[in-house]
């Protein structure tokens, strides 16, 4: 009841104080409100710029990967070619100083045509066969998809400019998101040579396993 009472009992001067510092409040409320807004605004801009440069890093270290797989296999596709071309060479050599291959040489003595002689001679081709293969294996594989790629890192590409100076001013001229995409069309380019590696590798080993079964059983019978 007291409290009604001063209420009433102010006078004009008082209430007109008491509606500016009810309209002061008012206005910093909603400035309050709006810097809040921005900070939000601005807190989601920096979140979202955060969220795009990490994409763009792990695209990044996705192709570096990626990339770095690839040139091993390639790696282990050249060094299996290279031990099985080693091992059908010394079969080879060892079948060859038995008489695998007399029937080939000119001044070997005349010897009757048997099933050893052909189990032999099938051996010989066979580890020769293995032996071309993983030839092809270490060979480039380059494939037609390279020329139509455009990129920067394979050697054919670098030469494919006119001048050095060409080359380096378009590899300066790349963005990151750039670089992160001339990595990823390398990775194809590499794939590709993989895939024929490692088909062209199949081929030697199957061979070799022939040849070295076809070699036991020349010599066993023997």
């Amino acid at each position: 009841m007291a409290t009604n009472i001063s209420i009433l009992s102010l006078s004009p001067k008082g209430l007109s104080q008491l509606e500016s510092t009810t309209a002061s409040l008012e206005t910093d409320h909603n400035n309050s409100i709006r810097s809040s807004g921005q900070e939000h605004a601005r807190a989601s801009t920096m979140d979202v710029a955060q969220s795009t440069s990490a994409a763009v890093q792990d695209g990044d270290s996705l192709g570096e990967f990626i990339h770095q797989c690839l040139r091993n296999y390639i790696t282990f596709a050249d060094q299996k070619a290279a031990f099985v071309f080693t091992g059908v060479s010394a079969i080879l050599a060892f079948v060859a100083n038995k008489g695998a291959l007399m029937p080939f040489v000119a001044n070997s003595p005349a010897a009757p045509w048997t099933w050893r002689i052909d189990i032999g001679v099938l051996a010989a081709l066979a580890l020769i066969t293995s032996a071309g293969f993983g030839i092809a294996v270490i060979m480039p594989r380059f494939t037609k998809e390279k020329i139509a790629t455009g990129g920067l890192i394979f050697w054919e590409d670098i030469c494919s400019h006119a001048s050095a100076k060409d080359y380096a001013a378009e590899l300066k001229g790349l963005t990151k998101a750039q670089a992160v995409h001339q990595v990823q069309i390398n990775c194809f380019v590499l794939a590709k040579i993989c895939r024929k590696k490692y088909r062209t590798l199949a081929c030697a080993i199957w061979s070799a396993l022939i040849g070295l079964a076809l070699s036991v059983a020349y010599i066993a019978a023997g």
